[in-house]
């Protein structure tokens, strides 16, 4: 979403103070509550996700194949990573993988395919949490705030096991 900077002294102007949860989003890539990777191939569910997520004070990038998703996260490493299986060229499994041979980052699949096979091999490959589509806006919201916590009890564990 577009950062739109009021004019005068202040954030809110004239002296007013915005509260805490508006004055997170200020600057592009600064003050967030945290930086989310965005990947699925159909640009509605991208923009609806991504309006949803910054609207509650998240910076979102978004890709449309794997690809884009796996140069996106070596560019930034984000926060966090909400994923679809579904992507063209290398699959949510693939760009899952690459990103568990790495790092912690806590990794939610968002995915049509709603299949148990899907969900228990998302998961052993380390997904945190997967969310079967279609699905409401709350949905994701008690896995955004949870997973920081889990990605910091991974950091913290001898190993990253927890």
């Amino acid at each position: 979403g577009q950062i739109v900077r009021p004019v005068g002294g202040s954030p809110g102007g004239a002296g007013q103070r915005l509260p805490a949860d508006m004055r997170r989003r200020h600057h592009p890539w600064g003050d967030l509550r945290g930086i989310i990777l965005l990947g699925d191939d159909y640009e509605q569910i991208r923009k609806v996700v991504a309006a949803n997520r910054e609207g509650h004070g998240y910076g979102v990038r978004t890709a449309s194949d794997g690809e884009e998703a796996l140069v996106l996260w070596e560019l930034r490493r984000p926060d966090l990573i909400l994923l679809d299986l579904g992507l063209p060229g290398i699959d949510g499994i693939g760009v899952l993988r690459r990103v568990r041979g790495d790092a912690t980052t806590p990794v939610i699949i968002l995915s049509a395919r709603g299949e148990e096979r899907d969900k228990v091999e998302a998961l052993a490959d380390g997904a945190d949490d997967y969310l079967a589509k279609p699905f409401g806006m709350a949905a994701p919201q008690p896995g955004v705030r949870a997973a920081p916590r889990r990605r910091s009890a991974r950091e913290r564990a001898p190993n990253g096991a927890t």
